[in-house]
């Protein structure tokens, strides 16, 4: 009789989100979402206690991760933390898939490992997207418990939270520099 347990390891991640912290609202959207559908993410802000060396962690958490979910603006490109996140997933051979908020060129080390992947285009609005972006994940998971349903609302935000949201971005533009 055969066993049917599975000798490989088990992931402790399904995705480890990688984004700037400028984009934190939309990464946050993007975990909500997933994880309502069963995909374990990991978010360094989140995930990170806070007396671990983020240099240590980041990459155990991409050894731990099936994929890496870059989620690509202008900020995720001047990122040094999203390089050194990149190059360790492509080290690595961990599947990475884009999802592009904005209209931004990848340069440098994103154009050296991004351009010759898939992605996701899901600019002005990344919103709408977030259902390809499940079916997206769940193939390259091989996630076959997860059925990606068409009927479940993706987050949204009224012209007046988006407007406070970019007023609060500014705000804090102003008060701190980019840890990134």
């Amino acid at each position: 009789m055969k066993n049917n347990i599975s000798m490989e390891p088990q992931a402790k991640y399904d995705v480890f989100i990688s984004y700037s912290t400028k984009d934190s609202m939309i990464a946050k959207d993007v975990c909500d979402y997933l994880e309502n559908q069963r995909i374990r993410c990991f978010v360094a802000e989140r995930d990170i206690p806070k007396t671990v060396q983020w240099a240590d962690a980041i990459p155990a958490a991409l050894r731990d991760s099936k994929m890496m979910l870059a989620i690509f603006s202008g900020f995720f490109q001047k990122s040094e933390q999203t390089s050194r996140e990149v190059s360790i997933a492509a080290k690595r051979k961990i599947p990475i898939l884009t999802f592009r908020i904005t209209d931004d060129d990848f340069e440098g080390t994103k154009e050296y490992f991004l351009t010759e992947l898939n992605w996701i285009d899901a600019f002005p609005e990344p919103r709408k997207s977030f259902l390809e972006l499940l079916k997206s994940i769940v193939l390259l998971i091989n996630r076959k418990d997860v059925a990606p349903q068409t009927n479940i609302p993706t987050p949204t935000q009224t012209k007046e939270s988006l407007e406070k949201d970019s007023l609060t971005y500014k705000a804090k533009e102003l008060l701190y520099t980019d840890k990134d």
